[in-house]
């Protein structure tokens, strides 16, 4: 009789393309916890859409848009989106789940790359390389087949879970040129419990004939979060 041996998957990031570490944001990060780095805030303003009720566990195709408002995006200036890692890897190559494409008002040249900051999240970087942004303009990127995290989730506070947008204007991948976009300046998504799927059910573990008890239950829906609606 054969043999077969038993597969566990107990790390949440196997499977994972690897991807280059995010050096300049490693760095101001370490800067900003030492004081060592000044917090510079960015110009503009970030939605991702869809970001209303998005069912936790589901797969959408969002699109993200980065509009510089006060500023004119010049050659050589890099905007770095964060992802978080619990929703799908972004990818480059065209039909693959996470696959990210560019879009400028102005049809300006654009070069993407991916990188990612240790365990923490994943960064679409995407480079002018030539050609401008206009204040008035905007960068939107196709993030597509996209399925998100399996918990709901309101407020984006921690950096392995969140959205971060972080400018370089000069484009030199120096630390201590970064700005980062106020949070309050960003439309993030609210995510909700998938529908009821089961119940947690308690009752007591011993009961005579004939004693009433109090049986106790919880709506829970596929990945054991209370069930929305409730």
């Amino acid at each position: 009789m054969e043999n077969k041996k038993n597969i566990f998957n107990l790390d949440p990031l196997e499977g994972e393309i690897p991807y280059p570490i995010d050096e300049e944001t490693k760095k101001w990060l370490g800067g900003l916890v030492s004081g060592g780095v000044s917090l510079k805030y960015a110009p503009g303003r970030f939605i991702i859409s869809p970001n209303e009720n998005l069912i936790a566990g589901h797969t959408y195709n969002f699109e993200l848009y980065y509009y510089p408002e006060e500023v004119k995006l010049k050659e050589g200036c890099v905007i770095k989106f964060s992802i978080p890692r619990t929703w799908t890897q972004p990818k480059i190559k065209k039909g693959k789940p996470g696959y990210v494409e560019v879009f400028t008002s102005s049809g300006c040249k654009t070069e993407v790359y991916l990188t990612q900051l240790e365990n923490l999240n994943w960064w679409i970087n995407v480079k002018i390389k030539k050609g401008f942004i206009p204040p008035e303009g905007y960068l939107k990127i196709k993030y597509e087949n996209v399925t998100i995290q399996k918990f709901p989730q309101k407020e984006w506070n921690n950096w392995r879970n969140s959205f971060r947008v972080i400018i370089d204007f000069k484009g030199k991948r120096n630390f201590k040129d970064l700005q980062v976009l106020k949070k309050e300046k960003a439309i993030k998504p609210v995510i909700i419990s998938a529908p009821p799927a089961k119940f947690l059910v308690s009752t007591p573990s011993i009961v005579k004939p004939r004693e009433k008890f109090i049986l106790k239950f919880s709506t829970l829906d596929n990945f054991n979060n209370p069930a929305y609606p409730y």
